[in-house]
């Protein structure tokens, strides 16, 4: 069974500086996952997008469609435009030995990057830092300090077991996060290069939609694109891009140490440009099926792009 151990300046200027991979639609987003409420009801995170990547924050709630299993809500509430909600912040750094010549960046940039996101009077985070095993080294914590400190206490070092990370994290950590207003945000660092993981790609994404989280993916293979990669190395590199696709969060491949403390930013960024809204459901069962959501907006525009969850398993 797996466990975990303890211990104690444009936008669109970044975007164009590399390569930034997300599975959109023109108008429409098909979501997995949202929280759900107490109550029933379903909270959804989601970003607007223009032609240009720039953020488009000035819609109204008028302006939202959303179909529950192919069926409209029977009613709509607590929209928000560049919400304010709470976040719940998971950093997870892959610390494997393939890891050694890039982690004190990605020390440096994580850092920062928890800093400047954590509002220490509504938001929360942790970091579990993970080699064949998943080691939580801070656990939920308001303090950027407390987050700063195991961030820069890890070390590399063993084997890589990507996807064992995320199921324990979602599982152990997420699940309970949130009781339907939270963002549940997971930022997943690693070269993708799973070797040691007992549990399958497929198993962790349903985790993560289980628990309701967004994942944000950055890559820190500098060197992905060299001939002597192997097909194989090619697809493993998908697995994470349609993880993060499917959770409505992003995948980033940085070319340089200089693109990857740009990929935190560009996180960062978002978080602060996310519209929020809830929804009860039509005919929502409490049988534990996965329901697709889709998030459209009226009237359509070519021209915009809806990013968000693609559904949620309904509790039973």
């Amino acid at each position: 069974m797996l466990g975990l151990t303890t211990t104690s300046a444009l936008l669109v200027t970044v975007l164009a500086s590399f390569p930034v991979v997300a599975q959109t639609q023109s108008g429409a987003a098909t979501v997995p996952g949202s929280s759900v409420s107490r109550t029933g009801g379903i909270t959804v995170v989601f970003t607007v997008t223009g032609r240009h990547g720039e953020f488009v924050n000035d819609l109204k709630k008028e302006q939202i469609r959303i179909l529950d299993d192919g069926k409209p809500p029977k009613e709509l509430f607590g929209f928000q435009a560049q919400t304010s909600t709470p976040v719940r912040l998971g950093l997870i750094l892959d610390t494997s030995n393939s890891e050694r010549d890039t982690l004190s960046d990605v020390k440096l940039a994580a850092d920062r990057f928890v800093r400047d996101v954590i509002r220490p009077d509504s938001d929360q985070g942790f970091v579990m830092a993970f080699d064949e095993v998943a080691d939580l080294v801070q656990d939920f914590t308001s303090d950027a300090e407390k987050l700063s400190r195991g961030i820069n206490n890890v070390v590399a070092g063993g084997g890589t077991a990507a996807w064992d990370a995320i199921y324990v994290a979602c599982r152990d950590r997420m699940a309970n996060a949130s009781h339907g207003l939270e963002r549940l945000v997971i930022v997943f660092v690693t070269d993708g290069k799973d070797t040691m993981s007992k549990v399958t790609p497929d198993e962790a994404l349903r985790m993560a939609q289980k628990s309701g989280v967004i994942v944000y993916y950055i890559d820190t293979d500098f060197n992905r694109d060299n001939l002597s990669y192997s097909p194989a190395s090619q697809v493993q590199k998908l697995k994470p891009k349609t993880l993060a696709d499917s959770t409505g969060g992003r995948a980033f491949f940085p070319n340089s140490k200089r693109e990857l403390a740009k990929s935190f930013t560009l996180i960062q960024i978002e978080l602060n440009n996310q519209y929020s809204i809830g929804y009860q459901p039509d005919g929502l069962s409490p049988d534990g099926k996965f329901r697709t959501i889709r998030i459209q907006l009226d009237p359509p525009n070519k021209h915009l792009k809806v990013r968000a969850r693609e559904g949620y398993f309904a509790r039973n």
